[in-house]
């Protein structure tokens, strides 16, 4: 009797599941719909860093907003797979990071160098070993470094 009844109850059980979808596909469409919209959103938040990501390379090469470029982008390097490469190829950009090198050099000796002077020619100096430890630019950072 308790085989018939559970033969019974599991015959109900599939025949609920057949009129009506299952919680676990509801669950699993659900589950896929947040993805779906988690996703979307990291491509919009991408787009967005993207955008800033290009604005401050732009930044680099006006000495007003060069401190601020500075430091976001170094802050993104680790995550900008083709920073180097943006940098590389942007007009001006290398440019403004050797000014911000050269600018301090005279202050290392005597040492003189405030706080502020350093991290921002530490950034700079971040983001030119992001170009020159790059794979697609690293080549073109030796062949220019040997032909001065």
């Amino acid at each position: 009797m308790a085989n018939l009844n559970s033969i019974n109850v599991t015959s109900v059980t599939q025949a609920q599941q057949q009129q009506n979808p299952s919680i676990a596909q509801v669950n699993n469409n659900v589950s896929t719909i947040n993805q779906l919209n988690v996703n979307q959103q990291q491509n919009q938040q991408t787009q967005v860093d993207r955008e800033k990501i290009y604005q401050w390379i732009n930044e680099l090469t006006n000495a007003e907003t060069r401190e601020n470029a500075l430091l976001e982008l170094s802050k993104k390097r680790e995550v900008v797979p083709d920073l180097a490469i943006l940098l590389w190829y942007s007009f001006g950009s290398i440019t403004a990071l050797l000014q911000e090198i050269i600018t301090v050099y005279p202050i290392l000796s005597p040492s003189s160098l405030s706080p502020h002077q350093s991290n921002r020619v530490c950034n700079a100096l971040a983001l030119l070993q992001c170009v020159a430890s790059h794979n697609d630019t690293h080549k073109q950072v030796d062949q220019k470094m040997r032909r001065e």
